[in-house]
């Protein structure tokens, strides 16, 4: 996976895309990119609370605690566990910071724009591959844990391939 700090050198106003690519595949490839990113951020959507009714038993013991310290000491109800998406559908982002690092840029090798999340400072390369098609990962506390497939970037492609291909055509 790449990392921030080489897709920035690739952007498609740098230097070094402009003397490589003529005006028309340019911004072809641009514009099918943002419709490709655009496409995959929107289809992330912030993360649930899980109902009470959904928790799994270690789950409502934990929350049942945290409820009656709350309280007990005057605070407001702790919030419920995040529900994480159902697979098949896209991933869910608790935060919003994983949909944030989904850019797009030239590739020099391939000649083409390749589209998808990057590998930020500290953060676990594999993860993002992962909930594209499926595969099992180590969490922090030693245990393997399988993710079943929760794609993203396919289905955006699907939908955006058409758009792409009529402006190669020069239809738009």
């Amino acid at each position: 996976m790449v990392g921030i700090v080489e897709v920035r050198k690739l952007f498609f106003d740098s230097d070094l895309v402009l003397r490589k690519l003529d005006a028309k595949s340019r911004k072809v490839l641009s514009k099918g990119g943002a419709f490709i990113r655009r496409t995959a951020r929107s289809s992330i959507k912030k993360s649930k609370q899980k109902s009470v009714a959904d928790l799994t038993a270690k789950e409502a013991r934990i929350y049942a605690i945290r409820v009656a310290d709350a309280k007990k000491h005057g605070r407001p109800k702790p919030k419920r566990p995040f529900a994480a998406s159902k697979p098949g559908e896209p991933p869910r982002s608790p935060t919003g910071k994983y949909k944030q690092t989904i850019f797009f840029y030239y590739d020099e090798q391939s000649n083409s724009m390749v589209c998808g999340p990057v590998k930020l400072a500290r953060s676990q390369e594999k993860i993002p591959a992962i909930l594209e098609s499926g595969g099992t990962e180590t969490v922090n506390s030693g245990r393997t844990v399988t993710i079943r497939p929760r794609p993203h970037m396919a289905p955006a492609y699907e939908k955006e391939r058409s758009k792409i291909v009529a402006m190669f055509a020069g239809d738009l």
